[in-house]
C-alpha cells in the first residue's frame, strides 16, 4: 500500500519533468515546474499536458480505497475505522490541488488566445475531479481553494459543488462548440476531437444525475433529455479512459498496478478479493469469460500448507452465511488456484508472493490467464499497457438501465442491461489483442451468449427490487478498474446486496465518506477532521444498513 502511494507521487513528478524537458523547451526554464508557472510563463499546451497526466494519477488514487471497501479489491482493515488513516489520502489532495492551480492559470490564457478546446478540456476534467472529491469526502473546498489571499480555505457543501459542476460542464460544452484557433498538441484522451469530448461531458452529467437522483427531483427529466439528445458515449471508440504505456524507467509509464505486482522483488503485492473472484467464477453455473482477463493465477491448485495460507485450517466465521466465500473463492471446494483474501483480513503476509492470484490482462495490462500456472515476471502479458477507465460505453448502458428502474426514465431497463453486458464483454475480451491467449479464448463468443441469455432469464423472473440489484451487480462486474462508481452505487442502492461480510463480526460502521487528508486539515485552521467515517455525502439517503 505505502509503496503504491509513493510510486504515484514519484510517477507524477517524473512525468511532469519529462513533459517539461520534451515540450517547448525554448519557452520554459527547465527548473520551473508547470504547477508553479506564472500566467506569463505558461504554455497552454504544457499546462494541458501536465493536467491530463495529473488527472490520470488522480483516477488511480481515488479508485484504490473505493474499490477496497466494496470488495472489488481486498481491504486489509480489520475495521473500517482502522483501514485508512489521514495520510492515506494525502496524494489525492496533492494532485487535486496542483490540478486546480493549473486550471486556474491555464483557462484564462486559453480563452484569451481563443484555444477553446484547451479550456473546454480543463473545465470538464475539473468537473470530474470536483464531483469525485465530493463523492469521496463530502464537503470540500472549492470557491476559496487555490486563492492566494485565502490561506485557510473553508469547505463548500457537496450539493453546491455539484450544482457548480453542472454549470462548468455546460461551459465546457459551449467551448467545444466554439471555433478554436488551434487544437491541443497532445491531447492524451481524445486527440482534440471535440465531438468525443462532448459525449464524455454529457455522460458525466448522466452519471451525476443518476447519483443525485434520490435528492434531485429533476434528475429523471434531465436524463430523458440526455437520452433524447443521443449524444452520450455509445461506442468503444468514444470510451473515456487513460492509456498507460510500457516504459519502465524515466518515467515508469506503466499502469501503476502492473509495476507493484509484476516487477521482480515485489511481485503480486496486492491481494484479490475473494468475494469478487467468487461472483465472477463460482456464483453462477455458467462461465464469465472476463474472469481470465481480470485475474491471473500463479498456481492452479490451492495450497494445503497453513504456513502459506493460515485460514485453510480456520473455521468459517459464525456471522458468515452458507453462501459467503471464506479463505478461498470457492470454499470449501478447491478454487483451482484462485487465491485471494477475505474482506478486512489484516493478518501478516506469508510467503505467497508467487502463489496468490494477481491482476490479469484487463485493465492493468498484465498477463492473460491461459492456465500457465507460472509466477509473474516483469514485462510479461501486456507489459503494463493498461487503462484507467473513466466512463465506458458499458457504464452508460448500465446507468441508463438503473435510471429506468430507480427514476422511471424513458429507457427500457432490460434492453440497456443487455447492451451493457455485451459492451463490457466486448471491451474486455478484445483488450490488447496482440497478447497471446494460447487459444483459450476460443470459446468466448459462445460463453458470452450463454451469459447474456441466462442473465436475462434471471432478470425476467426477478421482482422489481431484485431486478435493480441484478443491474447494479452486472454494472459492478464491469467496473473492475473503477472503484468509485461501485462505491457510489453501493451507497445509493445497497447493491450488490450479498457483499461478503468483513472477517470481524463487528467491523464498525461502513465508510459513508472518507476522513479528510492530513495535508488538508493539519495546515488549515478553519477546518477540523471528521470525527469518524459516518458523514454522508449529500446524495446518500440510503436508510438501509451497509455491510
Amino acid at each position: 500500500m505505502i509503496k503504491f502511494k509513493n510510486s504515484i507521487l514519484l510517477a507524477v513528478t517524473s512525468i511532469v519533468l519529462l513533459i517539461a524537458t520534451s515540450c517547448e523547451t525554448t519557452e520554459l526554464d527547465l527548473l520551473d515546474s508547470p504547477n508553479t508557472l506564472s500566467p506569463t510563463q505558461g504554455s497552454v499546451d504544457l499546462f494541458l499536458n501536465a493536467m491530463e497526466n495529473s488527472f490520470a494519477f488522480f483516477l488511480e488514487q481515488v479508485t484504490e480505497e473505493a474499490a477496497e471497501v466494496v470488495r472489488l479489491k481486498h481491504m486489509f482493515g480489520p475495521t473500517y475505522a482502522t483501514a485508512y488513516g489521514p495520510t492515506t489520502f494525502d496524494a489525492h489532495w496533492t494532485i487535486y490541488s496542483s490540478f486546480l492551480a493549473d486550471a486556474r492559470a491555464m483557462v484564462p490564457l486559453a480563452e484569451e488566445q481563443e484555444l477553446f478546446i484547451h479550456s473546454g478540456i480543463a473545465k470538464v476534467l475539473e468537473a470530474y475531479i470536483m464531483v469525485t472529491l465530493v463523492d469521496n469526502f463530502a464537503d470540500v473546498p472549492y470557491t476559496e481553494a487555490i486563492d492566494p489571499a485565502i490561506l485557510n480555505p473553508n469547505v463548500d457543501s457537496g450539493a453546491d459543488i455539484y450544482a457548480a459542476m453542472f454549470t462548468l460542464i455546460d461551459d465546457a460544452i459551449a467551448d467545444f462548440n466554439k471555433t478554436s484557433v488551434g487544437a491541443p498538441a497532445n491531447d492524451l484522451f481524445y486527440s482534440g476531437n471535440t465531438s468525443q469530448w462532448i459525449k464524455f461531458a454529457n455522460s458525466l452529467k448522466l452519471k451525476m444525475y443518476l447519483t443525485t437522483g434520490l435528492v434531485n427531483g429533476g434528475s429523471a427529466g434531465a436524463i430523458n433529455a440526455l437520452i433524447a439528445g443521443n449524444n452520450l458515449i455509445s461506442d468503444t471508440a468514444d470510451d473515456m479512459e487513460f492509456s498507460w504505456g510500457t516504459n519502465i524507467l524515466s518515467p515508469d509509464s506503466r499502469h501503476p498496478n502492473y509495476g507493484v505486482n509484476y516487477d521482480n522483488g515485489s511481485s503480486a503485492n496486492d491481494y484479490m478479493s475473494n468475494y469478487f473472484m467468487n461472483i465472477m467464477l463460482f456464483e453462477n453455473t455458467f462461465n464469465d469469460p472476463r474472469a481470465r482477463y481480470y485475474f491471473y493465477r500463479q498456481v492452479n491448485v490451492n495450497t494445503g500448507d497453513v504456513n502459506e495460507q493460515f485460514c485453510i485450517a480456520a473455521p468459517t466465521p459464525g456471522h458468515y452465511s452458507g453462501t459467503d466465500p471464506f479463505c478461498n473463492p470457492n470454499h470449501p471446494a478447491d478454487s483451482n488456484g484462485y487465491w485471494g483474501r477475505d474482506h478486512g483480513q489484516s493478518a501478516g503476509i506469508p510467503p505467497d508472493a508467487f502463489l496468490k492470484t494477481t491482476f490479469g490482462l484487463y485493465p492493468v495490462g498484465g498477463q492473460y490467464d491461459a492456465d500457465q500456472a507460472a509466477p509473474v515476471a516483469q514485462s510479461i502479458g501486456g507489459a503494463g499497457a493498461g487503462i484507467s477507465p473513466v466512463i465506458l460505453t458499458s457504464y452508460v448502458h448500465f446507468m441508463r438501465a438503473a435510471a429506468a428502474l430507480e427514476l422511471g426514465t424513458s429507457d427500457n431497463a432490460r434492453t440497456q442491461l443487455e447492451a451493457g453486458i455485451r459492451a463490457s464483454m466486448d471491451k474486455v475480451t478484445n483488450f490488447l489483442p496482440s497478447v497471446d491467449r494460447m487459444g483459450v479464448d476460443a470459446s468466448d463468443a459462445a460463453d458470452i451468449e450463454t451469459y447474456v441469455t441466462q442473465t436475462l432469464v434471471a432478470y425476467d423472473a426477478a421482482s422489481a427490487a431484485d431486478q435493480l440489484d441484478l443491474v447494479i451487480k452486472e454494472y459492478y462486474k464491469a467496473l473492475f478498474g473503477n472503484g468509485m462508481e461501485a462505491y457510489n452505487n453501493y451507497r445509493r442502492t445497497g447493491s450488490p446486496n450479498n457483499l461478503q461480510p468483513a472477517i470481524l463480526a463487528s467491523p464498525g460502521a461502513f465508510i459513508r465518506s472518507f476522513i479528510y487528508p492530513s495535508n488538508f486539515v493539519d495546515v488549515n485552521s478553519v477546518v477540523s477532521q471528521k470525527p469518524d467515517n459516518t458523514m454522508r455525502v449529500f446524495w446518500d439517503t440510503n436508510a438501509g444498513p451497509l455491510n
